[in-house]
């Protein structure tokens, strides 16, 4: 079959389309044919070598849609023929056919396209698990960085479905104001912006949150940047109920935060990872965010559908944050 090997870590240009052996499912897992594996930020700093490696060369590719075709032992051989969606455990989506476990498959309803499932399965079930980790109410400010991104724009759809107060978007061009306005943001800054600057009422000065209004300050935040885009984050909360969760890193720079300052304004932060969290997003909110694509009640954000042979060229799209929504490899 073919897929898109990893021989070394380096530039886009080091993915190559090969033929290699056709993976058997092992005990627990089925064969599924691929119809549809998205690009993800995570898997081009793996093979820019950002992250921890299997042994090279590696097929990339964390996510899948397609139909099982065999099962493996202590799979249930019922499941031949399904439509599903899956997590690989981290390789092997970027191929014609990959091999993943059982226990990590959606049934995937009718009527949505494969790369439209793609685009939000796994994106759309982090966006409504993180809502319903912070419960945002109908008159709360809220923050969503990188709201252009894959989670961004799903997490701007939900939250103005829910009917917050106000949503700030962070963006890192001003190309894509356009976009996060039209998927439900009130307000769109940059990335490095000081938060003041989101104030409707004092659209040009910095906030002093000590003696800011409610309506100035932020009461939850979605953050997924590191370094000081995040950090600045926590002195524009509402003090003694704001709320940070953290759930990425896209700019591979740590984020410091002084416990004395969390501490003294009583504010919380909040991190997305751990098993629970995943059990929770593949197994609560990946059903229900299909469910709601299914009844039309989800946008799917799809930048482009490319062939296999074009994932170098869609890496390069992506290192650039050059992408509005998913690219998806088809075979």
């Amino acid at each position: 079959m073919r897929a898109v090997l990893l021989p070394e870590t380096g530039g886009p240009d080091v993915l190559t389309l090969s033929e290699v052996p056709m993976p058997e499912p092992a005990e627990g897992q089925v064969l599924v044919r691929v119809e549809a594996a998205p690009i993800s930020l995570g898997e081009t700093q793996i093979r820019a070598g950002l992250h921890p490696l299997p042994p090279l060369p590696a097929v990339l590719g964390a996510e899948v849609v397609g139909t099982v075709t065999a099962a493996g032992t202590r799979a249930d051989p019922a499941l031949v023929g399904t439509r599903v969606t899956a997590v690989t455990g981290g390789f092997g989506s970027y191929a014609e056919y990959v091999a993943v476990a059982a226990a990590a498959l959606t049934v995937v309803p009718d009527g949505p396209a494969a790369t439209d499932v793609a685009a939000v399965a796994a994106s759309g079930a982090t966006a409504l698990a993180l809502i319903g980790r912070t419960e945002p109410g109908p008159g709360d400010t809220v923050l969503v960085q990188n709201a252009a991104g894959a989670v961004g724009g799903y997490l701007l759809q939900l939250l103005r479905q829910r009917g917050v107060g106000r949503i700030v978007a962070t963006v890192g061009s001003p190309a894509r104001r356009d976009r996060v306005l039209a998927l439900g943001a009130d307000t769109v800054i940059g990335h490095d912006d000081r938060l003041g600057a989101a104030s409707t009422r004092q659209p040009t000065e910095d906030l002093d949150p000590a003696a800011a209004r409610d309506d100035d300050t932020i009461d939850v935040a979605y953050c997924c940047l590191g370094g000081p885009a995040t950090e600045s984050v926590l002195d524009a909360l509402t003090p003694g109920t704001g709320r940070i969760i953290q759930y990425g890193n896209g700019n591979a720079q740590p984020v410091r935060y002084d416990g004395q300052t969390l501490f003294y304004r009583g504010v919380t932060l909040l991190g997305a990872g751990g098993p629970d969290w995943y059990h929770e997003v593949l197994h609560v909110a990946r059903p229900e965010i299909l469910a709601r694509l299914a009844a039309g009640r989800i946008r799917p954000l799809v930048d482009s559908v490319r062939p296999l042979a074009d994932a170098a060229a869609a890496h390069r799209a992506v290192d650039a944050r050059a992408t509005n929504g998913r690219i998806v490899l088809v075979p």
